[in-house]
């Protein structure tokens, strides 16, 4: 044990390069080619930093001919010549693995406002038309398989087959909205950096107004299932027009890659 911890002081450098996630860097790497060595640098974003002592390390991506390349360095590796900061980046997370995605590569790749909200645009249209499919394919399949096959196999009849079938119809039918607000929320919100907001969405409409109407509903005004059913779809139906209106306004737009993390 104590072998161990001699090599690992050995090993680890006494001073480090400053820099945070978020923040552009140029990396100096010592490269090895037989006989002789030469300086190879690596510039871009610093998208995470894990793991302590000789094991840290931090991961650089950066875009080529539009691809997305990166490269994880030891912190302690002598290979490592220098760090450089090129462009420090203000950012709200602690790892910028978002920046993979669709919408988060858009923003990273510095494309105009115009181009990423056309972009998110594209996205929710998809996803809708997609969930509108499902919604009828599924529905049909309430009275053609569910009712006459899976209710039975479970035992369920009469009230309570009644119960099963609002709770899935609702369902079935809210897939264009769960499909919207999911995306909107993931994919487009959180993906621009919309930490707060994204957050927001996901815990308000569910906790400040699904649950307290379905359990009114149901325990106090003891109503109709269909008036049950119907209330638990109420987070989408809340979340889609708040999403529909975050989206529109743009606000959510951040470059990370930039100082001060807003979108240009």
């Amino acid at each position: 044990m104590d072998a161990l911890k001699l090599i690992e002081k050995d090993s680890t450098k006494a001073e480090l390069p400053k820099f945070n996630i978020g923040d552009t860097v140029k990396v100096s790497v010592n490269i090895r080619e037989g006989q002789r060595e030469r300086i190879q640098m690596f510039e871009g974003t610093v998208i995470a930093i894990k793991g302590s002592g000789i094991s840290k390390t931090f991961t650089v991506r950066r875009l080529s001919y539009g691809v997305g390349v990166e490269r994880v360095f030891p912190m302690h590796s002598p290979n490592v010549v220098d760090v450089k900061v090129v462009r420090s980046g203000k950012v709200r997370r602690a790892k910028l693995y978002y920046l993979r995605d669709r919408v988060g590569k858009a923003i990273g790749e510095g494309q105009s406002r115009e181009e990423v909200l056309e972009l998110s645009y594209t996205l929710l249209r998809v996803t809708v038309l997609v969930g509108c499919v499902l919604m009828v394919f599924s529905l049909v399949l309430v009275p053609l398989l569910f009712r006459p096959v899976i209710f039975p196999l479970f035992k369920l009849y009469g009230e309570t087959a009644s119960i099963a079938t609002a709770l899935a119809v609702t369902g079935f039918a809210s897939i264009p909205l769960h499909a919207y607000s999911i995306t909107a929320v993931t994919g487009v919100l959180r993906a621009g950096g919309d930490v707060f907001w994204s957050a927001a969405l996901d815990i308000g409409p569910q906790w400040l107004a699904a649950l307290p109407l379905t359990a009114a509903l149901a325990l106090v005004l003891q109503s109709n299932y269909w008036l049950v059913a119907a209330a638990i779809q109420m987070e989408s139906v809340i979340k889609v027009p708040l999403c529909l209106v975050r989206v529109h306004r743009g606000k959510w737009i951040h470059d990370v890659t930039k100082s001060g993390g807003d979108f240009q």
